[in-house]
C-alpha cells in the first residue's frame, strides 16, 4: 500500500536511482562533448569517431545514450541578415550540427516539416525534412534538375507569416550521407516542396 514505509521506501530508492542515471549521462554528454570538440580541432579521421562505432565503439554508445536522453534543441535564427548568407560546405566535422539540428525538428514537429543548420545558427549547408514520416537528413545537398513549376503558400519557423514561393513538382537532388558519399534522387510532391524550401536557405534565399 502507498502508505507502507517499505513502499515508500522503494519509491525513494528509485528515484535516487533514476537521479544517479541522470547524472551519469549527463557527465557522459559532457565527456562526449569535450572529445568531439578536441576531435574537431585534430582533424582527419578523428572528426568522425564520436559517430563512428568502428573507430571507437564505446565512445559510439556514449554519445548516442546522451543524445537519446538529453536532446540538444537549439534556439531558432531569425536574424534575416544572418539567413541571407550563402552556407559554407560541410565536412565530417559537422555531424553533430546534424544530430542538433534533428532534434530541433524534433522539438518542433507540430509546425514544422524541415529544417537548414543556418535556423538554428550554423552557417553549414545541410539540411533535415520529414519524409513521410521519416527524418531525413542531407549534407551539401544541390538540386541538378527541376520541372513542373507552380506557386506556393509557404511559412518558416525563422519568420512571420506566410509567403508565396515558386515550386517544382519534381526535382533531382544530389546530397552526401554523413560518412560522405554522394547520392542522387528523385523527389515530388510534398517532399520535393520541403526539400526545395530547405535548399532556399542554404543558398540565403527566404521566402
Amino acid at each position: 500500500h502507498k502508505s507502507c514505509p517499505h513502499f515508500r521506501a522503494m519509491q525513494e530508492q528509485q528515484r535516487r536511482d533514476l537521479a544517479r542515471k541522470k547524472e551519469y549521462l549527463r557527465r557522459a554528454d559532457e565527456s562526449c562533448r569535450a572529445v568531439l570538440h578536441q576531435c574537431r580541432a585534430a582533424g582527419g579521421y578523428l572528426g568522425r569517431c564520436p559517430i563512428d562505432r568502428r573507430l571507437c565503439p564505446a565512445l559510439y554508445y556514449l554519445y548516442s545514450m546522451s543524445r537519446r536522453f538529453f536532446p540538444m534543441v537549439r534556439p531558432l535564427m531569425t536574424d534575416t541578415v544572418f539567413l541571407a548568407q550563402k552556407a559554407l560546405p560541410t565536412d565530417a566535422g559537422d555531424i553533430a550540427v546534424a544530430d542538433d539540428l534533428l532534434d530541433t525538428l524534433k522539438a518542433h514537429e507540430d509546425g514544422c516539416v524541415g529544417m537548414a543548420a543556418n535556423m538554428i545558427g550554423v552557417n553549414k549547408a545541410i539540411i533535415v525534412f520529414d519524409n513521410d514520416g521519416t527524418p531525413c537528413e542531407m549534407f551539401n545537398p544541390v538540386i541538378v534538375y527541376r520541372k513542373g513549376l507552380y506557386l506556393a503558400e509557404e511559412g518558416c519557423l525563422s519568420l512571420q507569416g506566410q509567403r508565396r514561393a515558386r515550386r517544382h513538382r519534381t526535382i533531382k537532388v544530389q546530397w552526401q550521407d554523413r560518412q560522405l558519399q554522394t547520392h542522387v534522387r528523385n523527389f515530388t510532391g510534398w517532399t520535393a516542396q520541403i526539400i526545395q524550401h530547405e535548399i532556399d536557405h542554404c543558398s540565403g534565399i527566404l521566402i
